[in-house]
């Protein structure tokens, strides 16, 4: 996979662009000792268990632990996007396990390293992840966001280091080609979503075709309108009750998945 996808194989000339952190190659490496086969049982077993821990550690942020538990029964160990997660083998379960570590980890006031080392991690294994940046400078949780930057400058330059300059503004290219798609291409987003009902519209009433040409500016002004009550409401509030910091990571959450380049139907 390093060789293949996290850097251009000489041969091609241009091979695919991995477009994910090289971090996450790394993560991965171990299951290559294994078939094909072996390595997706493995990983089907550990996201059964990286979700039950992710699970019980907000459990313990609630006092009835029977409600609790089957509420998170039926909205996610039944749903269509644990289902996808388990069929495809995707690795944003390891994005969530990372998150709720690092609320766990701060609502109990524990380590501030600790919380900025995950974060990282999740960063450099995909982008979407920076969000909870924003969300604790909001926060005004600036020794967090320190080691956030810190570790990401660290790691991101150890994990880049088999990249040349080329291929890591490749890269760069391969994000901005997926941010910037064209109407009619799937994404996921609120972008994208948008730019299929402009194009679909454009296309098939002449009257309606300069909507194609403001899907992007109509996407952003939505998602602005998204964005800044959020925002605003998260910097405003000071309290550190944990059901309050859970509804706002759920915002921050929701937020992530309208957004371009981050959002898939099975995160939110």
């Amino acid at each position: 996979l390093g060789e293949k996808y996290a850097v251009r194989t000489k041969e091609t000339g241009a091979g695919y662009i991995f477009p994910h952190g090289p971090l996450l190659v790394y993560i991965f490496m171990p299951f290559t000792l294994f078939s094909e086969n072996t390595a997706y049982h493995i990983w089907f077993v550990l996201t059964i268990i990286f979700m039950l821990i992710s699970m019980g550690l907000l459990s313990i942020f609630f006092k009835d632990k029977a409600l609790y538990w089957l509420l998170i029964s039926i909205l996610v160990f039944f749903s269509y996007p644990l289902r996808l997660i388990l069929e495809k083998g995707n690795n944003d379960i390891l994005i969530m396990f990372y998150i709720y570590m690092c609320v766990y980890i701060w609502l109990k006031k524990r380590n501030n390293i600790l919380i900025g080392l995950l974060i990282s991690v999740a960063v450099l294994t995909k982008l979407y992840p920076l969000i909870f940046l924003l969300y604790f400078v909001l926060k005004k949780e600036w020794r967090i966001a320190g080691w956030t930057m810190f570790f990401c400058a660290v790691l991101g330059a150890i994990s880049y280091y088999r990249l040349s300059i080329s291929d890591h503004f490749a890269s760069l290219l391969r994000i901005s080609q997926t941010v910037h798609c064209q109407p009619g291409m799937l994404n996921h987003s609120l972008g994208s979503f948008v730019g299929l009902v402009f194009g679909y519209l454009g296309r098939r009433f002449s009257s309606l075709a300069f909507l194609i040409s403001i899907w992007r500016p109509v996407s952003l002004i939505i998602l602005s309108a998204l964005y800044l009550p959020v925002l605003i409401l998260i910097w405003k509030n000071n309290s550190r009750s944990p059901k309050i910091i859970l509804k706002e990571i759920s915002l921050v959450f929701i937020l992530a998945s309208f957004t371009n380049m981050t959002s898939y139907d099975y995160r939110l």
